[in-house]
Order: structure tokens, then sequence, then C-alpha cells
């Protein structure tokens, strides 16, 4: 029933990786020595004046020496070498972006875009980066004084996993965990951000721009203040706003849900059969698609007013 259009804001970040890290686990004919090599020699190229050279991550397709491969085809410590800098993806220099400031591990980051690296560690916290030059082929012209991050991740491990991947997990309102998984390391870390306030943001730009007529604005930014059970004055006034505007099954509920929260129980059950009414008298359908549900909640304000 809740209007998601104005608040679809939440945790805007969006991970970029370099184009050849789509490459990074698919299979081929490439054997592991001549991806190992071809890393070996983009790193000893980026001291000269060479043109770019593209580390292709490839493996080759199973065989009946399967379990001999997976010993041959180390990615710690091998392809990716402890205790230096490392790319986190194949060519271009992997980039995040975020459309706000955000807390990443409990440090601040303002919004931008950051190139992303790592320092893998065996047994150790790695250090992850965000840098603030993000046309870098690779480690080639990266540069500690313009790093805008650094700190430290402790690995985790993880159920075999072939391809190496980014992935976002565990979302809320305000939060979501970043992991780079690996073969059998994951390397987490999570991302906050303050929805509530760039939220209410938008609304306040939002009603100032709303026309004489549009009360479908003020009573969706009422209906995420009362949903997210905060602010309630400004709910009210909004709502109060939408309702003089005109009168709709849609804002006297969200105003009932409003009298719900601020405990007065009996205008919240006047309030929510009015919109019921209304939802009947005005329905274009033979019967009021939410009536069901309208109910159910009418007969448990009225539980409540009797407990």
């Amino acid at each position: 029933m809740k209007n998601l259009t104005i608040y679809l804001l939440a945790l805007l970040f969006l991970v970029g990786c370099g184009q050849g890290q789509q490459n990074a686990g698919s299979k081929n004919d490439t054997t592991d020595m001549q991806a190992e090599a071809q890393q070996e020699q983009s790193s000893s190229d980026e001291d000269g004046d060479d043109e770019q050279e593209e580390v292709d991550l490839t493996f080759p397709k199973p065989s009946p020496q399967g379990e001999v491969q997976q010993q041959i085809r180390q990615i710690w410590g091998k392809l990716v070498p402890y205790d230096e800098m490392w790319r986190t993806g194949a060519n271009a220099a992997t980039t995040f972006e975020f459309s706000n400031d955000v807390m990443v591990n409990g440090n601040k980051l303002k919004s931008g875009e950051y190139s992303f690296f790592t320092i893998p560690k065996e047994n150790e916290k790695w250090t992850l980066i965000f840098n603030t030059k993000t046309e870098l082929w690779g480690t080639r012209g990266y540069d500690k004084e313009n790093d805008a991050l650094r700190f430290k991740v402790d690995p985790q491990d993880i159920n075999h996993h072939e391809m190496m991947t980014f992935s976002i997990d565990h979302v809320t309102d305000t939060s979501g965990r970043v992991a780079l998984a690996w073969k059998k390391t994951s390397v987490p870390f999570t991302i906050t951000t303050n929805t509530t306030n760039q939220v209410m943001t938008m609304m306040e730009e939002a009603v100032e721009k709303a026309g004489d007529d549009d009360w479908k604005t003020f009573n969706d930014c009422a209906d995420y203040l009362v949903d997210k059970g905060k602010m309630l004055g400004q709910a009210e006034e909004w709502v109060n706003k939408s309702i003089n505007i005109k009168k709709t099954w849609r804002n006297h509920w969200t105003k009932a849900q409003l009298k719900k929260e601020q405990g007065n129980i009996d205008e919240a059950i006047s309030l929510a059969e009015e919109a019921l009414k209304i939802g009947k008298e005005n329905s274009d359908k033979e019967e009021f698609p939410y009536n069901d549900y309208m109910q159910e909640n009418i007969e448990a304000l009225k539980g409540m007013k009797q407990s």
C-alpha cells in the first residue's frame, strides 16, 4: 500500500570493476602458468614506458587431474602476492562510486568515485584502500598521497568460490555489506549512510515544489515518517495539508496510523473507518480491493482499545 516513489534513496552506491575483471575466473584453454606469467609481465612493465599489457585472469577447463589443478592453481601468495599492492581485479583499477557521504567500517568517506586497492596478508588483517585517482591502469600511477581512506579488515574463510566477485548483502535501510570473495577467502566491509536525513531533504524539496492540488506528495511524505516512527509532528502537519487539499481514503488511513503511533486509539479507529468508507464509495471496482486488509486493521485497533 505504500508509494515508494519519493523515498527509494536508501543506500545508493555503485561498484564498478575494470573490464578485465569480468573475465576473472572464466574458463578457457589458457593455463595457470600463462595467467601467472601475464600477471608478472604486467607488474614488471609498470616501471617502464612500454604499452599497457592487459592481464587475463582466466583458467583452464576441468580435467581428470582436477584435484592436482586445484593445488597448482594457487591464488593467494602466488598469482596474487602477499604484502604487495593489488589492483583487486584485472586491467583497469576497480572503482566504487557513492552518491552520498558514507561510513565505511566506521570511517567517514565523502561522496564521489574512488579506485579500490588491497594489500593481502597471510594470516593477518588486509589493508583496504580508497584512492581519489580513478583513471589508473592497475596500480600504475598510484600515489599514497591521494588515498581518501585506508583501513584494515580480517579476511574470512568461506566455501570454495571459483570466480572473483564482489557482492552486496545484509542490506538494510541504512547499510549494506560489501564482500570480495575468491577461492576460499572473503574480505567483507560494511557501508552505512544516514538515509533518514537524506530522504528528509528530498521530501522537504518535494513538498516545497508541490502544487496546490497535490495531496499525494504531502500524504506520501507523511506516510514515510509514520512508517519510520520519526518526526510525527511534521508528519501530522503534512497529512493535514493533504486532507485539506482533498479527502481520500489514503490520507485518512495515513492519519489513522499516525494517531495509532501517538497512542490515540479512539481517533485512529474513527479515521480508519472513515478511510474505509471513502474507499468503498470511490472505488471503480465492484469491491474495494483493500476492504479485507483495512477491516482487519480496524478490528486490531478495537482489540487494542479493549485491552
